[in-house]
């Protein structure tokens, strides 16, 4: 994951029905009862066995759909530390297979097919239903398959992983993971950026950028705290710069956007001295428009090597 809109993340979809019955109706004694926990035992070791063998094939939507299918059906029947590690795993290896399926999306006549029958608003499962019987409906049924969201910006479809989908398995693994998933699923719902623009509001903007940083403070050592320091460079640039088509300061005037402000004043006046200053976030917000107050609201020099120093972009 890399944070630009082009970032391949994605999600798989299938559920294979495994039933496990009968166990431990012929007895009750001691011995019964091991053997239901061996059973058992052994049951859970098959899966994510399973689990591990299709996940570690090259990445394909068959793959893909049966590595999810096991995870689905037996998370529950996993370790907290399995979890964790199936959760991982299948998400490298959707975001592995990723620029392939976004190749096989890019194709000409893929593309032109789906434009074709495309309204503002619609779902994956709804185009699928518009173009039965074409090589487009193949590559969206593979899209399916896996879970992948279909996009679309600058008139170009592309995939994303469709993180509310492993919203599932929250309860099964580390708390890190947990609001890892959280954090992706609201951008994977909502993108915050189309077509060069914010798409979001200046104050959900702005709590984004508080969620990722409240993630780096408390999940140090965990194993997306690169995924999640990449979201911040996006959410920092969002909120104290703007994006070209929704810039913080108005290209002619200079002047700051009033919702922008509206929201930011509106956020920091909820907030105590001692939140606003445990947060890099709401301590340069503030420093940002305490200077605008002495601006008139514009983006004069002194604004503009404020937000320069004490916010940097590390793209």
């Amino acid at each position: 994951m890399n944070g630009q809109p082009w970032s391949k993340t994605t999600l798989l979809g299938l559920s294979l029905a495994v039933a496990f019955t009968g166990f431990g109706l012929a007895g009750t004694g001691p011995a019964a009862t091991q053997s239901v926990s061996a059973a058992a035992a052994s049951g859970q070791s098959n899966a994510y066995d399973r689990f591990n063998d299709y996940v570690s094939r090259a990445p394909s939507p068959s793959s893909l759909s049966l590595a999810r299918a096991v995870l689905v059906n037996h998370a529950k029947t996993f370790t907290g530390h399995q979890a964790t590690l199936a959760v991982l795993k299948l998400e490298n290896a959707q975001n592995a297979y990723l620029n392939k399926m976004t190749d096989r999306l890019w194709e000409e006549k893929v593309q032109d097919k789906i434009i074709s029958v495309y309204e503002p608003g619609m779902t994956l499962n709804q185009v699928l239903g518009k173009v039965s019987g074409t090589e487009a409906a193949v590559v969206l049924q593979d899209m399916q398959a896996i879970h992948y969201k279909l996009e679309t910006t600058e008139g170009i479809f592309y995939p994303i992983i469709d993180y509310k989908d492993y919203r599932q398995f929250k309860t099964r693994v580390k708390d890190d993971i947990a609001a890892y998933i959280d954090l992706q699923s609201a951008e994977s719902e909502q993108p915050s950026a189309a077509d060069a623009g914010l798409i979001i509001s200046w104050d959900e903007a702005a709590k984004r950028a508080l969620d990722r940083e409240a993630f780096i403070a408390r999940h140090k050592t965990s194993n997306r705290i690169e995924d999640v320091k990449r979201l911040f460079e996006g959410s920092k640039m969002m909120v104290f710069y703007g994006l070209d088509n929704t810039p913080l300061f108005e290209y002619t005037t200079k002047k700051v956007d009033p919702q922008a402000k509206a929201a930011y004043k509106k956020l920091l006046d909820g907030k105590s001295d001692a939140e606003i200053k445990a947060s890099g976030v709401l301590t340069h917000m503030k420093g940002l428009l305490d200077l605008l107050e002495k601006t008139g609201d514009k983006q004069t020099a002194q604004v503009e090597n404020y937000v320069k120093k004490n916010v940097p972009l590390n793209f």
